[in-house]
């Protein structure tokens, strides 16, 4: 009998640590995802779902472009994965039956494909190119 008292204790305990930690977890990437809204202004304007690599710089060189304290730099490699993010949570949305909210992942995702487009528009349309 103290075998089974001592083993439905054990599962209960545990069970509450493991849907606690989940719940940390979720809430840590709200937070952090909300943050994101800093650094990137989705738009399909010229130079719109671009991430920041820095604000608020103090312009301390470095190959990165700045303008009023923000920079931009690696902007390919940051987009990368920027769309992996918005791709899994859209699919977390989904398969969660969040449809309003994947509904805007979704369109915000295509806005940084639109993005990441464009960056390579802009490059091959450089001066360089044309002499």
């Amino acid at each position: 009998m103290k075998k089974i008292f001592v083993l439905l204790i054990t599962v209960v305990l545990t069970q509450n640590l493991f849907s606690q930690s989940f719940r940390d977890e979720s809430y840590k990437y709200w937070y952090y995802r909300d943050r994101l809204r800093y650094f990137v202004y989705p738009s399909a304007e010229e130079g719109g779902s671009v991430l920041m690599t820095s604000r608020n710089s103090t312009g301390n060189g470095g190959p990165y472009f700045q303008f009023n304290g923000a920079e931009w730099g690696q902007t390919r490699k940051i987009n990368g994965y920027y769309i992996g993010l918005l791709a899994t949570e859209y699919k977390l949305l989904k398969d969660n039956g969040q449809y309003s909210d994947a509904i805007a992942t979704l369109h915000e995702l295509d806005l940084a494909l639109d993005a990441l487009m464009w960056i390579d528009n802009c490059e091959d349309n450089t001066i360089l190119k044309q002499l």
